[in-house]
Parts: structure tokens; C-alpha cells; sequence
């Protein structure tokens, strides 16, 4: 099958599970788009495969001197008002860490559908490069070393990164509902509100200064909610005991913790590089939607899937990798090398006490689902 039939299937498929409007039309409201934008008409728009909440279109433009890759992102279906609130937080996300980190710029944004697609959109540049997963099982040991080096390398600098309280990511200055140059938003300041508790709720944004009192308040945000289920009482009454065992037996311990940048689907997928010179190069995150800040030992997930690429990101946790061999075994001793170089206690917080600690933070977060 040719690669414009495969996009043609795919894109007929997109258009029957999701009920949207085929890609042959709608690109004609992508071109007034990005003309009442003042960018001109695309030389190119390409489907891209999107996921189950977004569709993911390419543009190029050529009549610049400097020929320009962009992604316009779009809600499959038009957010309503509480959902909407995700595209300022998104750019606002994505603002701020581009001080610190290769993430995309934004080049225009709506929260409404006052526009030519009748829906909120982000339109932000196309990092260059491949995702890790496309093209990892296919180098050499070396190579594979030379980007899990940087990969570590750039987890350190995501971690290294600190917020005012534990939550998620959202935009704290005012921002217009749409905008096409965003040199005009100056503060660029992050926001932190209370973790998603469920769908419609949060829980309290917190700056508590050690993880037994984070994670007491967390439980106690989903058991006020559960008061009338007498099971689920019980299991939160005893991980609140199994909290008091692990302090009383110095596994978790009461010093005073700071939160920190996580990305918490940091995977093969959402890491982009390339190759010049001879050299490869991380050249961009992607897919920073639901960046979080937590305690460095609840972010200290190992990458395993640098030495294990079947293992997936929320799973690393609860999967015994087994024997490795050779060229995954010095993968690994390299990765980990760069962590613990810069960071003390990575070993223990990754492998150790760590890995347990995640399990109840998991529960924390996500109740008993």
C-alpha cells in the first residue's frame, strides 16, 4: 500500500470513529485559518496521526525566506467551558518551560470557536527530528548510548526545576482568549493548582513541606468522597497505617521535600531527536498537557525503557524486567551512571524504597481504579 492510500485509509477510518468531517474539506477551513491569521496559505497541510482527543495537522509555509514546520492541534470535539480552560494552561505550559527546555513554540492559540474550524486550536512549531521510538531498535549500542546518555541528562534538567506547591501546571497571569503573537504575553509565570481528583474536581492545592503530610492529604481528599462506601474507608485506613509502618521503620521519612517539574509520560514516543554531524541530539519533549510537580522520589521513575523498550512508561513499576543482555546491561550502567553522578540518592529513589512509595502514590492520585 502506497503512503497516500495508508494516510487516505486512515484518515477515512479517523473520520468514522470520530465523526468528524473528512480531511479533503476540511482542510479548506485550515487555509481560511491561517489566512485571517495573516501566515498566508500553507504550501503543504498533512494529516497527522492524532490521538483520541486531538487532531493533528502538519503545515508548511514556503514564501518565508526560511521555509517553517508548524502543528495546528485540534479538540476532536469543541471543549466545553471547564475543558476550554486546557488550551490557555497548555500554552501557558509550554510559555514557561521554553526558558528551560527544548520544548515547541507557540505561534497562535484560540479558547473559543469564534474562527474559520469552528473550534479551539493551538498552532505551535514543528520540532525537528524523530520520536526515540521510531528509530531506536534500528542503531547500533553506541548510538543508543550517545541518546540514553541525553536522555538522562535530560531528565536531571527537568527535575531540576522547581514550583511554588505540588499540582498540576496551569496558567497563573491573564491571558487574551486568542492570539496571534504571543511576544505580547511578558509574564510568563506557571501557576499550580491541586491535582485532578475526578473529571469535574481537584483536590486542594497544597504546599505541604514533607511527603507522609502530602500523601495524608491527598488520601483524605478521596475519602472525604468515599465516606458512604465502607470498603473503600478501609482501604484508605490502611494505607494510612501502612504510611505509619513505613515512618516507623525509616522508609519514608520527614524531611522536607521542594516539588519539582515531572513529566509523567516521559516515554520513547514523546522524545525527539536528531542526527548532525555525525551526532545524534534530543531535540525536543512533546506533549506536555499534563505536566505535574512532585516530590523528587515520586519523579524519580527509572527510564527503563532505554535498556527495556517493552516495557511501558506507567509500568515500570510493577514489572520485573528479568535478565538483561549485554548491550542492555551497559545501557543501563551508562544511564544510570548519569544519574547518580548528579543525583546522590537517584539509585535508592528510583529502585528501592522509591518503587513502593510510587504504588501508594499511584492510589493517591487515582484512588483504587
Amino acid at each position: 500500500m502506497s503512503e497516500s492510500s495508508e494516510s487516505t485509509v486512515t484518515s477515512e477510518t479517523s473520520t468514522l470513529i470520530y465523526g468528524q468531517e473528512c480531511f479533503d474539506t476540511y482542510q479548506l477551513k485550515v487555509i481560511q485559518l491561517c489566512n485571517s491569521l495573516n501566515l498566508g496559505a500553507p504550501s503543504s497541510i498533512t494529516r497527522m496521526q492524532g490521538g483520541c482527543f486531538n487532531r493533528v495537522i502538519g503545515l508548511s509555509f514556503s514564501s518565508k525566506s526560511v521555509p517553517s514546520e508548524y502543528i495546528l492541534h485540534i479538540p476532536r470535539e469543541p471543549l466545553e467551558a471547564r475543558e476550554r480552560q486546557s488550551i490557555k494552561d497548555q500554552v501557558a505550559i509550554l510559555l514557561h518551560l521554553t526558558a528551560y527546555l527544548p520544548v515547541a513554540n507557540v505561534l497562535a492559540y484560540d479558547y473559543t470557536t469564534e474562527n474559520a474550524i469552528l473550534s479551539q486550536y493551538v498552532i505551535q512549531s514543528r520540532i525537528p527530528g524523530s520520536c526515540v521510538e521510531a528509530i531506536y531498535e534500528g542503531l547500533d549500542i553506541e548510538e543508543k548510548i550517545e541518546i540514553a546518555e541525553q536522555v538522562a541528562e535530560l531528565i536531571v534538567k527537568i527535575e531540576s526545576i522547581e514550583l511554588s506547591a505540588f499540582g498540576r501546571l496551569v496558567q497563573e497571569s491573564p491571558m487574551p482568549d486568542s492570539a496571534h503573537d504571543l511576544s505580547q504575553i511578558l509574564n510568563r509565570n506557571i501557576g499550580v493548582q491541586g491535582y485532578r481528583q475526578d473529571l469535574t474536581k481537584d483536590m486542594p492545592t497544597t504546599s505541604l513541606k514533607t511527603l507522609p503530610e502530602l500523601l495524608r492529604a491527598m488520601f483524605k481528599s478521596h475519602g472525604v468522597g468515599d465516606a458512604g462506601d465502607e470498603e473503600l474507608v478501609g482501604y484508605w485506613d490502611r494505607l494510612h497505617l501502612m504510611l505509619s509502618e513505613m515512618e516507623s521503620n525509616g522508609l519514608l521519612s520527614n524531611e522536607t521535600i521542594t516539588p519539582r517539574l515531572t513529566h509523567w509520560d516521559l516515554s520513547s514516543q514523546n522524545i525527539l531527536v536528531d542526527k548532525t554531524d555525525g551526532v545524534w541530539k534530543v531535540t525536543g519533549v512533546v506533549d506536555w498537557d499534563d505536566a505535574i510537580s512532585v516530590p523528587e522520589i515520586i519523579g524519580r521513575k527509572p527510564p527503563v525503557w532505554l535498556w527495556a523498550p517493552e516495557v511501558r512508561v506507567e509500568d515500570v513499576d510493577v514489572t520485573d524486567v528479568g535478565e538483561l543482555n549485554d548491550g542492555q546491561q551497559t545501557i543501563k550502567e551508562r544511564v544510570e551512571e548519569v544519574f547518580c553522578r548528579q543525583l546522590p540518592r537517584w539509585r535508592d529513589d528510583a529502585h528501592l524504597r522509591g518503587k513502593w512509595l510510587r504504588r501508594i502514590w499511584a492510589f493517591a492520585r487515582h484512588e483504587f481504579y
